[in-house]
């Protein structure tokens, strides 16, 4: 038997039948018009090499053009293929190292996942898909379909999102959406948790290829996560099977006698298997990466310590060594080593310093190649890990210290989540953040799951003491421990930030930040994703900014310069608990895993809406309000009052005044025309009167102002005055300076009995000023 016929016929079990099955074929020079067509769904080609065609979940035939460059007479397009080599191929990779593949697909073509023809029935007739599984390869696929499992190959465990979109396959989201699929398996080869040999020999990171696969299954997760479906991650268990089968089409070939028990197994998800490892993978992938032994150096060599032995073996860039005398894993550095670092050419030292809350915060300080040498000895030097770089990578699930040889100046995350209550926390937020209690818990979830979403300036005022500000810092310092940092106003305002440049929370308690470049620079930093980082005696350098503000203060209404545009600003004032409690900081601390696992079970609220998650309408609270309005100058509270007074005394829609009319009649000149212009139109948005074409343009204005007239005590006698001037007038709209309830209070829809004029219209210069 040939190759082909070997595996496809013998070891899948796909018969000359179920091999050909009616496709539709683009429309093409050769053949016309779109059309179905029998074809087969695996070719043996002159070499003996297997071709799988590819087709969408419409059983439609994809293709692409080899050369997209060439005229089209001499690049005719060409089926999809994935061909397998007879005999495994050798090729030399960019750095020059002989590599070899048993695949290969049509380059610069893409990449698409593989479904099996069952699968594309059920997808056409809508059939109801309990469980679907992921996989890598279409031969996987091919068989597991034939078995009665629905399942998708991917080409590589890499290849599991659209090049162009950079999300899940379109395909596969109309499968899950149209079958209603339940659960999502993503099914990995059995030996995915072991390393590479030909790492172990070169002296490579051991845990490269473990964490690769790690990584995939995350990334696959994240990429289904808005399915909203439960997600399961499941392998076989090789080793503890007889002829030790690695994929899915190697277990049902060996298993062949029990296929309905394997079946089963996999798809009952949450049942314990005799053939698969299955983790529940919806909520965290906590206790996953612990059982792929990769979280730390002694954990990663008792899973691998046949393979390795007592060889030297490189680990998340530290080196390790067996010492079978102490029976115990040897870091082959001294212990002080571990605490510095050359980063560049620059020496580096962990050191950890007490702050006013009593927390050991873990900080970098620079040393002196001869201060170590004086300590340590010259020896010392050699064992001190070396990196090129610094970088700022926020993590709080799957950190990583060293990063592409540089040196993560962000803070490993210290809790790990579990079940229980979290009551007190719960109480404490919702007390914190009221009315947007779920947009409170967004903040904070966000600020765990997803530490590089841009978040809005978090305000808590309050004139009142003891409302609970500080603590919430204090409880933001406690889960995110050296990420958070506690400054004043002047470390706002001097230059040097390398203290708070790479923190993930920068809070400032007891803010008053008057100077207009500050609350420039914070607005900015909000928004932005660099900052160049300052420190005394060294180089600046540009580094990734994910940074939060928050800004406690007891000034509600002046602690920062606010304006109508400044979105960004998220202002609580935060009132006094009617019960308050001297230990409530240390017994959240205490509800900090249960409240982490809470947010991982805890599906985010609000939507992503704007560059900082949560819309300016979500956003906005009075507190905003006031604080604006405290900031608006003194010329633009005054015109707002004597134009709510127009609305209240006249029945108009709209008011057309000059800046002029304005300054004389209403101002009592104790402002210039231009100031008064300028002003408008940058705090109200007030812009100049346009004709029909939309051109600004002059327009003679009639203002007219009530005068009251004290006659026999009474106060309600008034004559109304007028002044027409020509010019651009500013048009204000009543709707925007009366609430709703007061419209219809004034003017409700009948016609209301008009004033008496006492007067007549006056020529400007027979104007004689009411003030």
């Amino acid at each position: 038997m040939s190759y082909f016929e070997t595996r496809i016929y013998d070891e899948l079990g796909i018969t000359s039948e179920q091999n050909t099955v009616q496709l539709l074929w683009p429309s093409h020079p050769d053949y016309g018009t779109t059309s179905w067509h029998d074809t087969k769904l695996f070719e043996e080609d002159e070499h003996g090499n297997i071709k799988i065609l590819v087709y969408d979940i419409d059983r439609k035939v994809i293709t692409y053009k080899p050369n997209p460059k060439e005229k089209e007479y001499y690049n005719r397009t060409k089926p999809y293929h994935i061909t397998r080599f007879k005999n495994p191929e050798t090729y030399t990779d960019k750095e020059g190292k002989p590599q070899t593949r048993k695949y290969v697909i049509p380059k610069g073509a893409g990449t698409y996942p593989y479904f099996p023809y069952s699968l594309c029935e059920k997808y056409a007739k809508g059939e109801k898909i309990h469980t679907l599984a992921l996989t890598e390869g279409a031969f996987k696929a091919a068989k597991g379909a034939l078995c009665g499992i629905d399942v998708v190959g991917f080409s590589s465990i890499t290849h599991n999102k659209d090049k162009d979109t950079q999300t899940m396959y379109a395909d596969v989201l109309k499968l899950i959406w149209k079958c209603n699929v339940e659960n999502i398996i993503i099914l990995f080869d059995g030996d995915c948790r072991q390393i590479s040999t030909s790492d172990l020999t070169n002296g490579r990171d051991l845990i490269r290829r473990p964490k690769n696969f790690f990584s995939q299954i995350c990334k696959i997760r994240e990429l289904l996560k808005d399915q909203k479906k439960e997600m399961y991650f499941a392998t076989i268990r090789t080793g503890e099977l007889k002829n030790h089968p690695k994929g899915l089409d190697d277990l049902l070939i060996s298993e062949k006698e029990n296929i309905a028990t394997v079946v089963d197994d996999l798809l009952a998800v949450s049942r314990p298997s005799n053939y698969f490892e299955k983790h529940n993978i919806t909520h965290e992938t906590g206790k996953l990466y612990k059982w792929f032994k990769i979280s730390n150096a002694e954990l990663f060599y008792e899973f691998h310590q046949t393979v390795i032995g007592d060889k030297n073996f490189l680990f998340s860039g530290a080196m390790y060594q067996y010492d079978e005398k102490e029976e115990k894993l040897l870091k082959r550095v001294p212990a002080e080593a571990k605490n510095y670092a050359r980063v560049g050419d620059k020496y580096w030292e962990f050191v950890h310093v007490p702050n006013k809350y009593n927390h050991l915060e873990k900080q970098l300080h620079i040393r002196l190649k001869g201060t170590i040498l004086d300590d340590h000895g010259k020896d010392f030097f050699e064992h001190i890990p070396k990196y090129k770089a610094f970088c700022n990578v926020p993590n709080h699930v799957h950190y990583q210290q060293v990063i592409s040889d540089c040196f993560n100046r962000y803070y490993e995350f210290e809790h790990e989540p579990e079940e229980g209550e979290c009551p007190l926390i719960l109480e404490f937020i919702q007390h914190i953040f009221g009315e947007q209690y779920e947009m409170g818990l967004d903040y904070v979830q966000l600020l765990y799951q997803r530490p590089q979403q841009k978040l809005p300036i978090l305000c808590l005022v309050s004139r009142e003491q003891k409302t609970g500000k500080s603590t919430f810092v204090d409880l933001m310092k406690a889960i995110f421990t050296n990420n958070c940092v506690t400054i004043g106003n002047a470390e706002l305002s001097e230059s040097f930030n390398a203290m708070w440049a790479t923190r993930l929370i920068i809070a400032c308690e007891e803010s008053f930040i008057d100077k207009k470049l500050v609350v420039e620079k914070i607005k900015q930093l909000a928004t932005g994703n660099k900052i160049v980082m300052n420190q005394k005696g060294i180089d600046h350098i540009e580094v990734d900014f994910f940074g939060k503000f928050i800004l406690c203060s007891n000034n509600e209404d002046n602690f920062i310069l606010a304006g109508e545009k400044d979105t960004r600003y998220w202002v609580r004032k935060i009132h006094t608990p009617e019960n308050e409690r001297v230990d409530m900081l240390n017994l959240m601390i205490q509800e900090i895993p249960q409240f982490l696992h809470f947010l991982n079970r805890r599906e985010i609220y609000s939507k992503n809406k704007s560059r900082m998650w949560f819309s300016e309408a979500d956003t906005h609270t009075k507190a905003l309000d006031m604080l604006i309005e405290y900031n608006l100058p003194k010329v633009i509270k005054e015109v707002r009052e004597k134009v709510r007074q127009f609305f209240i005394d006249f029945d108009e829609a709209e008011l057309h005044i000059t800046a002029k009319q304005m300054a004389e009649h209403m101002l009592n000149n104790r402002y210039d025309s231009y100031h008064i212009q300028r002003s408008c139109k940058t705090y109200l948005g007030i812009d100049n009167y346009r004709n029909a074409d939309g051109q600004k343009t002059n327009k003679t204005c009639v203002y007219k102002w009530k005068v009251y007239v004290d006659t026999n005590g009474l106060d309600d006698n008034f004559i109304i005055k007028k002044d027409k001037q020509c010019g651009q007038p500013l048009v204000f709209e009543r709707e925007k300076f009366l609430t709703e309830f007061e419209i219809k209070e004034l003017y409700p829809a009948e016609e209301l009995t008009p004033q008496v004029d006492n007067t007549e219209t006056l020529q400007v210069d027979d104007i004689e000023t009411p003030f």
